[in-house]
């Protein structure tokens, strides 16, 4: 037994060595190495618009920090001069020996990118008084950096309605987007910009929160995701909580017990353990078996024992050794292949410098032979890859950087590196950070996925221009998308003009459909999911991709996308997509711009008659984040140049007359804000372009937008499939409310079906910078013509 106990002991230091250093809160087993103190604060008590829940809020939560080893303050209904004097107490308290805790449930509010929390007494009658009565977050999130403490959990139940909306209507409603400092985790009762429920005992989200702090051996990431997903649930997707982390290690509110497996584990931890326990294993066999041959004294054993500990413990050192010295191999490589890559670029360069001297200086003989200087042999290398895209394959060194969100706030930027390229296979290494995934690809069309701090990124095919094949093939009806899932359909849908950071881009579009099963949901019901990919000859790789579902009852929906920002090399932006192939002409047109070649672009929209009085579609409706609903349009009245129809959603009604021109209309209805495109336009036109064309207003106070028109493009949208013409309209969004004025793009686009006599589908799309991004989506899931 005493030998076990020293295997065990060595086996435990093994696996310290292997791990290397750890932040103190993320060792499981010494929970008690972080002092945990906590700040709960619950105002409800305002003058103006007060608040049932707040209170309650804060008591729940602070009976379940006590009960979870906090040192809880706990403060109700605080005016201004004792939050922010509690606040420094608080700050005071923190040091790197502490985890903290700050909990506030009440009213808030963001001015110009920045959250304030709002005491019971706060006076404000305009917009810019907000810093001056309440209390900047901030404040707070400075106190624990300057503390370094290692682990900062920031909760804000804060982004109900504005107190003060009779006096004024600030520029944003709910809480702005932040960045977590290092260290800290933001959690928002509901997404940026968005506005929490407050009702019943407790508030939807603190009720989740409370139901979950107790989950043993829970990392706080996983935790908040459970928060997130019930609540979403409960509230069909019009409260959606988020959050923003930089924690550099694990925190649990409650500890696993002693042997029993925590939530999640680092996998190089797992592996280390697995491999000491059967070397001790092993070890103790062989051990077993001397002892019954010998029967050794016991302090013959003692001693048997230290020096199997001993020869453990050197062993842990070489492996420690060994660890260093593959981490050194690995950076000078590194550095040895980023040299080599200089000295390849300087070696063209040069080249082309002297061919091209060459050419200037060198005489042309009269009477010499024109091939008087043989060119060198061919050398007996391995033909290179085929250009099958007609543009130029990716070499090793070549680098992308792209931007990628999923449409609720999370996202960041990673780059992609080419390490190997042969013939029929491209290896590559992506980085965030200081993650890093390698990845090798083949031809043909598949789903490939990274992970990064957090995020979880996809990609299909991204070097399909290079390895193909370029035209579809019998496999490309069962792609795997969603694991477990039904496999979905592929095709090319055209040639499209793409604007993405890193510029504007002529692309071939793919287009991969099917159906999202909804398991969890009562009846799993579907719904549709797509995936678009936007290749470019010019970039050697995708410029664009998006994963898109709506929002249901059950699941929020999908709006991933990633967009090309930098290459690290020249592109030719001369170089045109390769026209798809077709079997037969009627296709050709479809994936030509308006019946003309992709090339010259132009052409019109296909005349549509006047619809009739009486003519219906219904469309359906979601704002990216939480808002979605169905609306019907009917017409009221036609003339030959004025169409009037009236919309209605429930009991709301909205009537618009809509005349010759491109101009942008807008109607609330049931608390949707529905914004639409000369819904008539292939009827009253002009269905050409025209010098109006050049100034759309689209944004109220800003300049005018410029519409052209994109192509045509076979669309799927829940009535059906139609032959449409794409309208693009793009300019910039001024961010007045933000510091410093930040510009973002804007774009609208319109697919109009003469089919259906109106358009079928309309999207508005604005990236996230200062404010959050804009995913509105309309889709037709019905129609009636008379």
């Amino acid at each position: 037994m005493a030998f076990l106990r020293s295997a065990l002991l060595a086996l435990i230091c093994t696996v310290a060595a292997l791990s290397g250093p750890t932040p103190a809160f993320a060792q499981r087993n010494a929970p008690e190495s972080l002092k945990r103190v906590a700040l709960v604060i619950g105002n409800g008590a305002y003058p103006v618009s007060p608040l049932k829940n707040p209170v309650n809020d804060a008591r729940a939560i602070s009976r379940a920090l006590k009960d979870l080893g906090f040192d809880v303050t706990h403060r109700e209904n605080l005016n201004q001069k004792s939050m922010a004097d509690v606040i420094r107490q608080f700050g005071a308290r923190l040091t790197p020996g502490t985890a903290a805790v700050f909990y506030y449930a009440g009213h808030g509010m963001q001015v110009q990118g920045r959250n304030f929390l709002i005491p019971v007494d706060a006076d404000v009658q305009a917009e810019d008084e907000v810093p001056y009565s309440t209390i900047d977050v901030g404040l707070l999130l400075g106190k624990m950096e300057q503390a370094k403490s290692p682990a900062n959990i920031v909760i804000l139940d804060a982004c109900r309605d504005n107190p003060f909306a009779r006096r004024f209507r600030p520029a944003n409603t709910g809480l702005a987007q932040m960045d977590a400092p290092i260290g800290t985790l933001l959690a928002y009762a509901t997404a940026p910009g968005s506005v929490a429920r407050d009702g019943g005992e407790n508030g939807v989200y603190t009720k989740h929160l409370v139901a979950n702090l107790n989950s043993e051996g829970l990392a706080v990431e996983q935790l908040f995701k459970r928060v997130r997903v019930a609540v979403a649930q409960e509230t069909r997707e019009t409260q959606v909580p988020w959050e923003s982390s930089s924690l550099k290690g694990e925190f649990v509110f409650k500890e696993a017990p002693r042997g029993k497996t925590a939530a999640s584990q680092d996998q190089m931890i797992e592996e280390a353990v697995r491999a000491a326990a059967e070397r001790a294993a092993t070890l103790t066999a062989e051990r077993m078996a001397r002892e019954q041959a010998s029967r050794p004294a016991p302090a013959q054993e003692s001693q048997a024992a230290r020096q199997e500990s001993e020869r453990l413990a050197t062993e842990r050192e070489s492996l420690r050794q060994e660890r260093q010295r593959l981490e050194t191999d690995r950076a000078t490589l590194r550095t040895e292949t980023a040299r080599a890559e200089t000295d390849r670029a300087t070696l063209r360069t040069e080249t082309a410098r002297a061919e091209a001297a060459k050419k200037e200086k060198a005489p042309v003989p009269a009477k010499a032979p024109v091939a008087r200087v043989s060119p060198p042999a061919p050398l007996p290398a391995a033909a290179p890859a085929p250009q099958r895209s007609g543009g130029a394959n990716p070499e090793v060194g070549d680098a992308w950087t792209y931007r990628f969100s999923d449409g609720y706030g999370k996202g960041g930027t990673f780059t992609v590196r080419i390490t190997d390229v042969s013939a029929e296979e491209i290896s590559d290494e992506a980085r965030m950070g200081n993650s890093r995934h390698a990845g090798t690809f083949s031809p043909g069309l598949a789903l490939s996925g990274r992970s990064f701090s957090g995020l979880s990124v996809r990609e299909i095919s991204p070097y399909l221009q290079s390895l193909g094949p370029l035209e579809a093939t019998a496999d490309w009806k069962s792609i795997t998308i969603l694991s477990g899932g039904d496999p979905f359909a592929a095709r090319f849908a055209g040639t499209e003009t793409v604007t993405v950071p890193a510029g504007t881009f002529e692309t071939r579009k793919l287009v991969i459909e099917g159906r999202e099963t909804l398991k969890a949901a009562y009846g799993n019901p579907t719904r549709p999911y797509t995936v678009t990919v936007w290749y470019a000859p010019a970039a050697k790789r995708f410029v664009k991709l998006s994963f898109h579902t709506p929002s249901g009852t059950a699941y929020p929906g999908e709006n991933d996308t990633i967009e090309l920002v930098e290459t690290n090399f020249a592109m030719n932006m001369a170089v045109a997509p390769t026209p798809v192939a077709a079997a037969k002409p009627a296709e050709s047109q479809r994936t030509a711009f308006f019946g003309r070649s992709a090339d010259t672009g132009g052409g019109s929209l296909d005349k549509a008659g006047l619809p009739k009085t009486g003519d219906s579609w219904t469309y359906r409706f979601s704002d990216g984040y939480s808002k979605s609903g169905s609306y019907t349009v009917r017409v009221a009245a036609v003339s030959g140049d004025e169409v009037s129809d009236e919309a209605r959603v429930g009991n709301s009604r909205v009537t618009v007359k809509f005349q010759p021109g491109l101009a942008m209309s807008s109607r609330t209805l049931g608390g949707l804000a529905i914004r639409e495109i000369s819904p008539y336009l292939q009827s009253l036109g002009p269905t050409e372009p025209t010098e109006e064309w050049r100034n759309v207003n689209v944004l109220s106070g800003e300049a005018g937008f410029r519409a052209r028109l994109a192509g045509a493009e076979t669309v799927q949208v829940p009535a059906g499939t139609f032959e449409a013409r794409k309208v693009v309209i793009e300019g910039t969004q001024v961010l007045r409310a933000a510091y410093g004025n930040p510009s973002r793009s804007f774009t609208v686009t319109v697919w109009y079906a003469p089919a259906a006599k109106r358009f079928v589908k309309l999207t508005v799309s604005a990236p996230s910078s200062a404010f959050p991004a804009e995913h509105d989506l309309i889709e037709l899931t019905e129609f009636k013509l008379n």
